[in-house]
């Protein structure tokens, strides 16, 4: 299989692994829209060197992992900020506020305990 064929299958399940919308992940790389990243999941496009570094940084990977034919192993810790942050991209400035003051009321009762 072709590397163009197999990066773009692997970028979608990379990306669907970590809990990613394809506007959320063309944000984070700085590319023009979903669209585009659509194009590269569908092989018909492959992305420029800077957005295949983005990708690296913002998947947590190196470039073996993402352009080889080896599956990812993705660690618990990073699903879970993964999927905080789609959350988190869900909700309004005052309902961020208060979901900060909740962690920070929780760090603080935790603390209280030791």
């Amino acid at each position: 299989m072709k590397l163009k064929h197999r990066f773009g299958k692997k970028l979608k399940a990379i990306r669907n692994s970590r809990g990613l919308t394809q506007e959320q992940l063309a944000e984070l790389i700085d590319v023009a829209s979903a669209d585009v990243l659509s194009l590269y999941e569908l092989s018909k496009k492959f992305p420029s060197l800077d957005k295949i570094e983005k990708l690296t940084e913002v998947f947590d990977i190196d470039y073996n992992e993402l352009l080889s034919d080896e599956e990812i192993k993705i660690p618990e810790k990073s699903k879970v900020f993964l999927a905080l942050v789609a959350e988190l991209n869900n909700l309004d400035d005052e309902e961020i506020a208060m979901f900060l003051g909740n962690i920070r009321a929780y760090k603080k009762l935790k603390k209280g305990k030791k």
